[in-house]
């Protein structure tokens, strides 16, 4: 991904840069909606094709391999990164327990991610919602369906 900005971030105030990560990670989701949106369908239902050896099979494509930087990541799947209480994109490893290589967490896997942020939008208070993210190590970022969540392919 382009780097969005270039500006100096110390020269922003802590609600300035809150609201720039913010704009980060919500393009970056939109930047990856169009990037997938061909897969969408076809990695869930398959694709009909006809192989080398004359036979119609049907395909599901997907993603085998991701190549991102720590940041990326992060803003892949709308965590908040290294100084969060669970920073790990994936798992739910809490920042005091990151030295427990052998330790088993839960995973963030789409199901267990989309139900946190299903939480967070049935909460009643921007507190209460604030609460559930930071137990997830998540950001707030728009709960997709199955069919159009970027999740799917994480």
């Amino acid at each position: 991904m382009q780097i969005i900005d270039t500006s100096d971030p110390s020269s922003r105030s802590s609600a300035e840069t809150e609201e720039f990560a913010h704009f980060k990670r919500d393009i970056y989701q939109k930047v990856l909606k169009i990037v997938f949106e061909s897969l969408r369908c076809r990695s869930h239902d398959g694709d009909t094709h006809r192989c080398a050896d004359g036979l119609s099979r049907i395909l599901y494509p997907g993603i085998l391999i991701e190549s991102q930087d720590a940041e990326e990541a992060a803003y892949f799947c709308g965590c908040r990164a290294a100084r969060a209480t669970y920073p790990c994109p994936k798992c739910l490893v809490s920042h005091s327990e990151l030295h427990e290589i052998f330790g088993n967490f839960e995973l963030r896997t789409p199901n267990t991610m989309r139900a946190a942020l299903q939480k967070v939008a049935n909460a009643r208070t921007k507190a209460e919602r604030q609460r559930i993210l930071v137990q997830y190590g998540l950001h707030d970022i728009p709960v997709c369906s199955r069919s159009t969540s970027s999740l799917d392919l994480y």
